[in-house]
């Protein structure tokens, strides 16, 4: 159901779709206990910064994203005295986190809502298969030359359908790992809904840099910036973004955190349920 105007809805993955902390708690814990490894929550708590920063650094442009699998257990590693290999232990984490589809509460219901019920079969593939992922990059390889995904065909593609004429549409906006997101967006059970998944390992550069919303409009097709609507949680990567490139947005703040910074969205919401009289 529409009522806003909007024809395509970019959503955010981690902290407005997916439950991130939910899913890097599991995979920071069954990594740690493959090693032998203590993890608490001071340990936690170093990687929470650790990662933030290599976070912000990616934003920044001054790490790419390759560095930043294995960089921060490095660090990790060096702080606690680790005798592991970096590359090796990020492998494995990534394989954990792969496994989180975890979701931010009425996210689900949203979709369905907004989009419909999509294509719940995906014509009878899974819905990575619907997609162009293989099971190959469901278990983290890198996708083959020429992959569905890599080329941006859709799992409404993928799956013999077109979307109806005047119907709404959206995708995914994301920072995060291909390897990664592609299969937490199956695991949640989602994928189907979307008509792109467009990653940042794929773009020119990663969110909010103007390069990356170009892609992102010329991955959906659709130039009308008017009626495009960026739903995130992060005010300096969706928000700023979105916003820097003549997009409305919706800022989903579950925290209830203050306003801070030159980012103004044009919408805000603290929960799902608010999104369809706020929009």
């Amino acid at each position: 159901m529409n009522t806003s105007g909007y024809t395509w809805y970019l959503f955010d993955a981690d902290g407005t779709l997916l439950d991130y902390p939910a899913a890097e708690e599991q995979a920071l814990r069954k990594t740690a206990a493959a090693y032998a490894l203590p993890m608490n929550s001071e340990i936690r708590s170093s990687y929470h910064s650790i990662n933030s920063v290599m976070w912000n650094r990616l934003e920044q442009g001054t790490i790419s994203s390759a560095e930043l699998r294995w960089k921060r257990f490095e660090q990790l590693s060096v702080r606690y005295g680790w005798q592991i290999d970096p590359r090796r232990f990020s492998s494995d984490y990534l394989e954990q986190l792969s496994e989180g589809g975890f979701m931010i509460d009425g996210a689900e219901k949203m979709l369905e809502r907004l989009l419909g019920s999509g294509f719940a079969d995906g014509g009878g593939k899974t819905a990575g298969e619907a997609a162009g992922v293989t099971a190959g990059e469901a278990a983290g390889e890198a996708p083959k030359a020429g992959a569905a995904a890599k080329k941006g065909v859709t799992a409404r593609a993928a799956a013999g359908e077109a979307p109806k004429a005047g119907a709404v549409k959206a995708a995914v906006i994301t920072n995060g790992l291909r390897d990664v997101q592609f299969r937490r967006l199956e695991k949640a059970g989602i994928l189907h809904f979307f008509e792109e998944i467009i990653i940042s390992e794929d773009a020119p550069a990663p969110k909010p840099h103007s390069a990356y919303f170009d892609y992102a409009l010329e991955r959906i097709g659709f130039s009308r910036k008017e009626e495009i609507l960026v739903i995130g949680d992060s005010l300096s990567s969706d928000i700023a973004g979105g916003a820097a490139c003549g997009l409305d947005t919706c800022w989903f703040n579950a925290e209830g955190r203050a306003l801070t910074g030159p980012w103004k969205p044009s919408f805000e919401i603290k929960n799902w349920e608010d999104f369809f009289t706020a929009v």
